[in-house]
């Protein structure tokens, strides 16, 4: 059964066969097109279920969700800058604390429960 997922302009689609896809493809580009859409070319691909595939800041599996190593390291970017901005006396700690929140939130999504706990030591309020 075909199936798909969506979150703003990123799509995943799911079928039994590469030809399924394909033929899904085509359609959707036609349907796209009459809205004056476009699919990018470059980042338009059919994988195997069993590779996964990256989402959202995800390497996503039938058996479970990791998050991506950038991830992390843009949590680390964004963490340095922003103690840098409280040092400058530019943001202060309710600011610094949303953001974190927002970030671990997301990352309770994936297989990531030691990240987060480490992440909540480092960073508590």
């Amino acid at each position: 059964m075909p199936g798909y997922l969506r979150y703003a302009d990123d799509m995943v689609l799911f079928a039994g066969s590469k030809q399924q896809l394909w033929e899904f493809r085509e359609l959707l580009t036609a349907k796209m097109a009459g809205l004056r859409l476009r699919l990018h070319r470059h980042k338009t691909q059919v994988h195997r279920s069993r590779d996964g595939l990256k989402f959202l800041g995800f390497n996503l599996w039938a058996d479970g969700r990791r998050l991506q190593q950038s991830s992390l390291k843009r949590l680390n970017r964004r963490l340095r800058r922003q103690r840098w901005l409280r040092k400058q006396g530019l943001t202060g700690f309710p600011e610094i604390r949303q953001s974190l929140q927002a970030w671990l939130k997301h990352a309770q999504g994936a297989n990531s429960d030691g990240i987060v706990r480490a992440v909540s030591r480092r960073f508590s309020f």
